[in-house]
């Protein structure tokens, strides 16, 4: 019985150890699209190509890759039990893809082996444009939201509670609501009318639940919370990122610089004590540095070297820097005897900001540009694609042209309007 079970294990062995493998590769051809093409972002271009193998092709995956290999948007996977392949599929390349060089990585899978073609192509993005504006205002226990229609603003929708600030997240057609004692962190999807995402707010009429609440120039979501934290979530409402404050300190407004690792922000003492501008690592969430202040900062700018802080001291406006390269943070210079009221960041380019007798412009460093005098906003925003500046100001809507430097009456009905927010295209 031993020696028969014996046999049938060498038996066995024999056969399976006998068996061939699969040795060789598919090779694959792609027609389309063509080598070096120049494709626009938001269209659905051709996948089309043969692959052969000497069993059979299992799948056919493509992926888009920028120059660094990183993926693009959503990869596509075609799935086949023949040794001969032709397969035709539209991929789609988003609006949201910005210019430049890709390439397609097409590969024939047999099960085993895989082989790789590589496409590389040119992508256009799409040039960005102006879709809605939209106005908030708020009452004691309401913020209602309205779209500026043929020269009026048409009311949305409402939220519950108090009002601390709000954004827009164009590429998810996303408005977003940030209360402070009693309102919650919304998402709002203004195409489909509902609430895309939400944060509760824990009331608490003696101190404020939300602190501050600003934007990135990645459409990032930046929430100040009292007890310490600055939480940064993406487009979705998904939390990406917590900076825990100094111990007793919670912030107003925070500044994220993702290429260079970086978040910074005021620390506001809860009791006592003097501000702090602090410099934390994005990714980890350690601190980088700190510096003690007597500014109240207003906003935050950065170039490829620098960070920039604007802030109020004794009347008038002290700019701060915080360096890449030394991680030192340092006192740069007195710019206005006035006070800054708002600020607004045009990415890497410049910061427009408002102090209580006009419009000020900060271009990348150090140049002043004046542009309105004798006249206080308390809000201001900007249409990046029209150059032209919104704002706020006794309770009346304007609109200011950079170029002409014409200020423009909009709209007054006695609300008490508390921000403007762009929608763009992408």
């Amino acid at each position: 019985m031993i020696m028969r079970n014996l046999i049938l294990f060498f038996l066995l062995f024999f056969l399976f150890s006998c068996k061939k493998k699969d040795s060789n590769p598919p090779s694959i051809e792609v027609y389309q699209p063509n080598k070096n093409a120049t494709i626009n972002a938001g269209e659905t271009i051709s996948i089309k190509g043969k692959a052969i193998d000497d069993i059979k092709i299992e799948t056919i995956k493509i992926w888009l890759k920028d120059e660094s290999g990183k993926i693009i948007g959503n990869s596509k996977t075609l799935h086949s039990d023949q040794n001969e392949f032709e397969f035709e599929t539209g991929f789609e390349i988003s609006a949201l893809t910005p210019s430049g060089k890709y390439y397609f990585q097409i590969q024939a899978n047999d099960g085993v082996n895989d082989k790789s073609e590589f496409i590389y192509v040119y992508i256009n993005e799409v040039p960005l444009s102006t879709e809605n504006i939209w106005f908030v205002s708020n009452s004691a226990n309401q913020t209602n939201l309205y779209e500026f229609i043929s020269g009026s603003p048409v009311y949305k929708t409402s939220f519950a509670g108090d009002f601390i600030g709000s954004s827009f997240i164009s590429s998810n057609n996303v408005y977003v609501n940030c209360g402070k004692h009693y309102g919650n962190l919304t998402g709002y999807n203004t195409k489909i009318n509902s609430n895309d995402w939400e944060v509760s707010c824990i009331q608490n009429p003696t101190f404020p639940y939300f602190t501050g609440i600003n934007k990135s120039i990645d459409d990032k979501i930046l929430v100040s919370y009292y007890n310490g934290q600055v939480k940064v979530y993406d487009e979705q409402g998904n939390l990406q990122a917590t900076i825990q404050n100094t111990l007793g300190y919670f912030s107003e407004i925070a500044f994220l610089d993702e290429d260079n690792n970086i978040l910074v922000c005021l620390e506001k003492p809860k009791s006592g004590g003097t501000n702090m501008f602090s410099v934390y690592y994005y990714s980890s969430g350690a601190i980088a540095n700190q510096m003690v202040i007597s500014s109240d900062i207003k906003g935050f700018a950065s170039n490829s070297s620098k960070i920039y802080a604007f802030g109020n001291e004794n009347n008038a406006i002290k700019k701060y820097s915080y360096q890449f390269n030394n991680k030192q943070i340092q006192f740069e210079q007195t710019i206005n005897a006035d006070s800054i009221l708002f600020t607004y960041n045009k990415g890497k380019e410049a910061t427009y900001f408002v102090h209580k007798n006009g419009l000020y412009n900060f271009i990348n460093s150090s140049n002043i540009n004046s542009y309105i005098s004798n006249k206080t906003y308390s809000y201001i925003t900007l249409d990046e694609v029209n150059d032209l500046i919104y704002g706020i100001r006794n309770d009346s809507i304007f609109s200011f042209n950079l170029s002409s430097k014409a200020e423009n009456f909009l709209y007054f009905n006695g609300n008490k309007w508390k921000s403007i927010e762009i929608e763009y295209n992408k």
